[in-house]
């Protein structure tokens, strides 16, 4: 079981060159817990505790691959702010990390 973290304060990931998807994987189990969400992956066979902006981010992304710039604009978030993306490419590549999303040729 795993939860995603706040950022380090050491800084900033650097933005990543491609975009992310959900892709034709199989669907997560997904169990709302009050503020949190349960998911199961299937394919990791691992559990994850995540909050309403990873549910966000993973619907989205199951839909339309996007890089996190034209994801935060889809979800109506400032990507000009640059600690605003930074903090959405510290949770894509996060995701990434934890097989729940994976990266596509832009």
């Amino acid at each position: 079981m795993s939860i995603l973290a706040p950022a380090p304060d050491d800084g900033f990931p650097l933005p990543t060159p491609h975009r992310w998807t959900r892709g034709k994987c199989p669907p997560l189990v997904h169990v709302p817990l009050g503020d949190h969400h349960m998911i199961f992956n299937p394919m990791s066979g691992h559990t994850h505790w995540i909050n309403e902006l990873v549910v966000d981010i993973l619907e989205i992304l199951a839909q339309h691959p996007m890089d996190g710039r034209e994801l935060m604009t889809e979800m109506q978030l400032d990507p000009a702010e640059d600690s605003n993306l930074a903090e959405m490419e510290r949770i894509l590549n996060e995701l990434d990390r934890l097989g729940l999303i994976f990266p596509v040729a832009s």
